[in-house]
């Protein structure tokens, strides 16, 4: 998602590599720890956004069981986790363009 747009993807380097030109300048680790990821609010729309578009599963098995004195049985629900994305040409939250 990110390499079809460069613009995205040049801002995205540029709040990545602030927040660890800032750890470097003060002598911290480079590691980036939850609070730099928490500080990045670009890199949260962007994960966000490509969830949203292209999201890891539609839908979702559970399985409950259900207990009594005289039975116990096992059953397997499909849940709906989340809706298919529209993909039309209108501006998302973060106001990329999308095909």
């Amino acid at each position: 998602m990110i390499a079809a747009h460069p613009e995205v993807q040049q801002k995205l380097n540029k709040e990545i590599k602030d927040v660890l030109d800032s750890k470097i300048r003060n002598g911290l680790p480079l590691k980036p720890t939850y609070n730099d990821i928490k500080s990045m609010p670009y890199l949260t729309a962007v994960v966000h956004e490509t969830q949203r578009l292209c999201p890891i599963a539609h839908v979702l098995a559970r399985e409950t069981q259900v207990s009594s004195p005289y039975t116990h049985t096992s059953t397997s629900t499909p849940t709906l986790t989340h809706t298919t994305p529209h993909h039309n040409n209108s501006k998302t939250m973060s106001g990329m363009e999308y095909p």
